[in-house]
């Protein structure tokens, strides 16, 4: 039961409103002179911004969630630490944070995604699970980077130019790439089958494999090579 104190303790709604406002800036200075890797090469701070967007369109209002959703690459692609994040935060949205960050000091590429996605899927080798949230957080991310992905290659089509020099951006190439978002979009569909942000990025998915193969940027082969 809270009691009375407890109540007292509790953020109001304004405050709460007070921490996403600062999410958004603090966003801009963790980022400041990066940017995205296709298109018009926008500010990076545009790609949290634009999960949050998705996570809103459908019906995540929880306002740690959106907090993390903001910070979700400030650690992994900046100099923000976790520590930094709890402190300015709270622990809850360190700990959504952190659950959407991949760790360095892995082997391979391979060993750091097989963490991040054990993590996400009941927990790592080390029993380390990370909070439901961040699963929402990874699956609107994976949203906004696929859906910009689809757009920039129905461009390179449009205008007659090869998807190579797009695709040759990403070190897991097209196919990796592809069957990053595959393996986000299976642990969706497990634990958050019904979400619409589980729906979207499956669509997302069967879009860009359509493409791809449509424009011979993969083969059956290769999508066989996975399953």
């Amino acid at each position: 039961m809270l009691t009375h104190n407890h109540l007292r303790s509790l953020p109001t709604k304004e405050q709460q409103l007070d921490k996403l406002r600062d999410a958004e800036v603090f966003i801009w200075c963790a980022h400041h002179g990066q940017e995205r890797k296709l298109g018009d090469r926008e500010p990076f701070a545009t790609h949290p911004q634009g999960v949050v967007d998705v996570l809103r369109e459908a019906g995540v209002e929880d306002t740690d969630t959106l907090i993390a959703a903001l910070l979700h690459d400030t650690v992994e692609m900046g100099k923000v630490t976790l520590e930094v994040v709890e402190e300015r935060y709270g622990k809850h949205v360190r700990d959504i944070v952190d659950g959407v960050t991949k760790r360095k000091g892995f082997a391979t590429r391979e060993l750091k995604l097989q963490d991040y996605l054990g993590r996400l899927d009941g927990g790592n080798e080390y029993g380390e699970t990370a909070p439901e949230e961040s699963l929402l957080v990874a699956l609107a991310d994976k949203i906004h980077n696929i859906e910009d992905l689809i757009k920039n290659h129905k461009e390179c089509i449009a205008a007659g130019r090869s998807t190579d020099d797009m695709w040759s951006q990403f070190k897991a190439g097209a196919s990796g790439t592809l069957q990053w978002h595959k393996d986000v979009l299976a642990i969706g569909q497990i634990y958050e089958p019904d979400h619409p942000l589980t729906q979207r990025l499956q669509d997302g998915v069967l879009e860009l494999e359509q493409l791809l193969l449509g424009s011979g940027a993969i083969r059956l082969s290769a999508i066989h090579a996975t399953i």
